[in-house]
């Protein structure tokens, strides 16, 4: 798979950080799309310490070539999190963050609403290693755990990443990076991928 994310940083004042992604994420093999997300968060500066509150609209789409059959999941999912930085050296810092999503599910199998609408409420933490290489590159390495609370599966995946950001001016940077995404669709039943991720982050201040 390939995201080309586009990741808007605000900065409103010294404490206040409005956050705003959007995100394609496509399959090499069929090559339609198969999700479109985007998150819109604001995060409150408290030093070492950063909470947020946000919200993410998703549309996922797959496609069944054997039968022909479209499947669509609309997603409605507020979420809550803390994030805790860590400075080890001149170079490099730790980071630790903890995500509760309220997922609100609607699935439709070709363009007709079924039963499947659902509510998750599932829990993510994630460990983010970012060492600083130059005046304008730097490495990422993270691994982030999903897991579900109410469902009856409790694993929903696993995401290890590495990466290397690039800034090419005072507010834009492009990041290329690649990620490991091993995650559970159903009971014993799990997709591992491999996915190719490209990000255009843009800063402005007010």
């Amino acid at each position: 798979m390939y995201w080309f994310r586009y990741y808007n940083q605000l900065t409103i004042s010294e404490k206040f950080i409005w956050h705003n992604e959007i995100e394609n994420r496509r399959r090499f093999d069929v090559g339609t799309e198969n999700q479109l997300i985007g998150h819109s968060h604001l995060h409150y500066n408290a030093g070492t310490w950063e909470p947020a509150v946000g919200v993410t609209l998703s549309r996922q789409q797959s496609y069944n070539t054997s039968t022909g059959v479209t499947s669509r999941l609309a997603e409605v999912r507020p979420f809550q999190e803390i994030a805790h930085k860590l400075k080890l050296s001149k170079k490099a810092s730790l980071q630790n963050k903890l995500r509760v999503d309220e997922r609100f599910l609607h699935r439709t199998v070709s363009g007709e609403a079924t039963s499947e609408d659902s509510f998750v409420l599932r829990l993510r933490y994630r460990i983010q290693l970012n060492y600083q290489i130059s005046t304008k590159g730097a490495l990422k390495v993270s691994d982030e755990l999903f897991v579900n609370t109410n469902n009856g599966v409790w694993y929903d995946q696993n995401r290890f990443y590495v990466g290397y950001e690039q800034a090419l001016s005072k507010t834009f940077g492009l990041e290329a990076g690649y990620m490991h995404n091993y995650w559970q669709r159903k009971e014993n039943s799990y997709l591992d991928r491999h996915i190719v991720r490209i990000t255009l982050s843009h800063r402005i201040r007010l």
